[in-house]
């Protein structure tokens, strides 16, 4: 429930001086903005954001919205008391509003052929011409008023519409003369008349995660101390409407938890391929979908069944598998191994990209950051501390080659995962004991044979298993290894070349990045209709991301709701995002692929900072329901039941089972008595 309080008001509520708000203000605590009105000296004033305030301050200022709306009820506020939940995304004031359908075009079709005669009329200047014109195009009207009543009553209407039709033919166009839709379009009017009942229902159906007749329910079971009349309940159909328009933004972080809302709702940037090859290596480890008898590994017994871990390093640019080893498990010794045979066979990479893993901080220990080699002051500062230690350092600085570290559980950043599941869907499938990656994915022929497997090395007859050995694995890897390298590839920059040809051609100097995408300043002629994703939307196999941070809160609204792409054919760069109704929202711009490089860097932490930002503001929202909801005395679903029970939330009668054993603590202390905190009080007051 966000308002915007000018300097008074918002020193009224807090008891803050003006310096301590400005302060605020200027460390980023509170959210303004600039006000329309301005002060004495011809300067903006500032408007700050009720929802930047602390907890207790906004339930202080919802509070006092109550009772300010209870004293002045015949004439509510409906911006102030009205939660942006139940509000459905508007355009912004003097937005261009374009045609999205064939009844749109139809009805300007319509409206511009009965209005015609009136514009050609009014292109001359004198009564007695127009008076001329009229008489000879068969009209009886003798003016220009009386010809728009012959109009209205011809086409159903009144002379006044026909007017307004005129009029916005003349300063907007054609392009206006199509019905608006109501201003209340998709807002709840009953919600608007209790607020506080849909704080509850948001409460409910948010917070508690409880289902729409969970909230529904709740709303008729304390519409008393809503104030909500007895014939005056509202319908499940009411409920459901209004709890469906809250943004997907909150329904995901509420009831799906943080996770799912960064996968779904977070925005996020991409790299780009303007690298040449053998400049960038990227690697990981991959457990292999198939089961296997071990003839390989001396360290376990003969026919162990084993799942082999694939260390592979791929190149960057081309895809290119430069190296890789077989292990029982992952570790910088395989991560050594894959590095010797790909260094042996290409020579030594610019950059290693590696997750956080502690084989991997060990291969990288004492090497480079993937920064510093473009700075002239970190790179010496580096060696310096570094060269005292030589003997610790791993493989990858003895070589020379500077290591960049993937963000932190966020495996997405390495495109080598991308290997890996084409690995799996084109080369695990092909045996017989695939094992589907997962347990409950696992196929029941597989279920049978390793069953069977285990069952023969128990009684020592190994040989008669169907499982492959592990050497007849791995060499079959070699063989489709060299058919992936020789397929063409439909990525991102490699034209259906295949990773061999891309790596055999593009051994040349670095390309200059793209150029920045211009703005479209034309009227966009064509439309598509898409869903938004992550706060983006794709046409033509693009992603189209924001501008600004003003825009990222428009796109974060419209995560999973389906919005009109307009753009110009001719011109892709950017394109406008409108709503189902032909409201212009925002602009949203081709995204750009960031280079390999520190340059990449400024980037990448606005989008970590945008994310961040977006997710704390409904964060907040939230908050702010539970508060308001809790401030009005709702109460959980749990404490409801424990009430109607008369019993205290307590299960300590219904327990089964015995207490933990706690192992006493033999260096424990025994708590001081009254007299020594009194003493010790004496002490220190001496």
């Amino acid at each position: 429930m966000e308002q915007w309080l000018n300097l008074d008001d918002l020193r009224k509520l807090t008891g803050w001086s003006a310096r301590t708000v400005h302060q605020r203000a200027k460390r980023g605590e509170l959210v303004w903005r600039s006000a329309k009105k301005r002060s004495r000296n011809g300067r903006p004033g500032r408007e700050y954001s009720s929802l930047s305030l602390p907890a207790d301050l906004q339930v202080k200022l919802l509070q006092r919205g109550r009772e300010t709306a209870g004293a002045d009820s015949a004439s509510p506020d409906r911006n102030s008391r009205q939660l942006v939940l139940f509000s459905p995304n508007r355009p912004a004031a003097g937005s261009t509003r374009l045609p999205v359908s064939e009844d749109h075009h139809k009805q300007i079709e319509g409206r511009v052929a009965a209005i015609s005669p009136l514009v050609e009329c009014l292109k001359l200047t004198t009564k007695s011409d127009r008076k001329g014109w009229l008489q000879s195009n068969g009209f009886a009207a003798t003016d220009a008023d009386g010809l728009a009543k012959e109009i209205g009553r011809a086409h159903a209407v009144g002379r006044a519409t026909i007017w307004r039709w005129y009029k916005a033919y003349k300063e907007t166009g054609a392009a206006a003369l199509f019905d608006r839709p109501r201003k209340d379009k998709g807002e709840s009017r009953w919600f608007h008349r209790y607020p506080e009942a849909g704080v509850l229902a948001a409460y409910v159906f948010l917070e508690q995660r409880q289902s729409v007749t969970c909230a529904w329910e709740a709303i008729k079971r304390d519409a008393a101390s809503l104030g909500v009349p007895a014939n005056g309940l509202p319908s499940y159909e009411t409920v459901r409407i209004a709890l469906q328009s809250i943004p997907p933004t909150l329904r995901i972080l509420a009831r799906d938890g943080a996770a799912k809302y960064r996968e779904m709702c977070a925005p996020y940037v991409s790299r780009g391929y303007g690298e040449p090859a053998n400049s960038i290596w990227v690697s990981d480890h991959a457990l292999f979908d198939v089961e296997v008898s071990n003839d390989c590994f001396p360290e376990q017994m003969f026919g162990t069944p084993i799942r082999l871990r694939l260390t592979a390093i791929v190149d960057f640019r081309s895809r290119f598998v430069v190296g890789y080893s077989f292990a029982w498990e992952g570790s910088s010794r395989s991560i050594g191994t894959a590095l010797r045979h790909a260094i042996l066979d290409h020579g030594p990479c610019e950059n290693f990209y590696c997750d956080n893993g502690k084989d991997f901080l060990k291969v990288a220990r004492g090497a480079v950051p993937g920064y510093l080699p473009e700075s002239d002051k970190g790179a010496p500062e580096w060696y310096n501390r570094e060269i005292a230690e030589i003997e610790k350092l791993g493989i990858l600085a003895l070589c020379g080659i500077s290591v960049t570290h993937c963000i932190v559980r966020h495996p997405q950043s390495k495109h080598v995962e991308r290997f890996f599941r084409t690995m799996h869907e084109r080369f695990d499938r092909k045996w017989p004991t695939y094992t589907g990656g997962r347990s409950d994915l696992r196929p029941d022929l597989t279920k049978a044979a390793m069953a069977a497997h285990r069952n023969l090395l128990r009684r020592g007859d190994v040989d008669r298993s169907q499982h492959p050995r592990a050497s007849l694995f791995m060499g079959a890897f070699r063989v489709w290894l060299d058919e992936y390298h020789a397929t063409s590839h439909g990525g991102q920059g490699m034209n259906n070349r295949t990773p061999l040809e891309a790596f055999t051609e593009e051994a040349n100097p670095r390309q200059l990045p793209a150029p920045e995408p211009e703005q479209l300043a034309v009227m966009l002629l064509e439309r598509k209709t898409r869903v938004v994703q992550e706060c983006s939307v794709e046409l033509w196999k693009r992603r189209y991301v924001c501008y600004d941070g003003q825009s990222y809160e428009q796109m974060n609204r419209l995560n999973r709701t389906q919005v009109i792409v307009a753009y110009d054919p001719n011109d892709a760069e950017a394109v406008a995002i409108l709503d189902e109704e032909g409201n212009f929202l925002t602009w949203a711009r081709a995204e750009q692929f960031l280079p390999q490089s520190a340059e990449a860097g400024p980037a990448i932490a606005a989008s970590m900072e945008a994310r961040r930002h977006l997710e704390k503001k409904d964060r907040k929202t939230l908050r702010a329901i539970t508060l308001a909801a809790r401030s009005g005395g709702a109460k959980s679903e749990v404490e409801h039941l424990a009430e109607r029970a008369c019993l205290p939330i307590a299960v300590g009668d219904r327990m089964t089972h015995g207490r933990p054993y706690t192992r006493p603590d033999v260096n424990a202390v025994a708590p001081p008595t009254a007299a020594d905190i009194a003493s010790n009080f004496l002490e220190a007051l001496k």
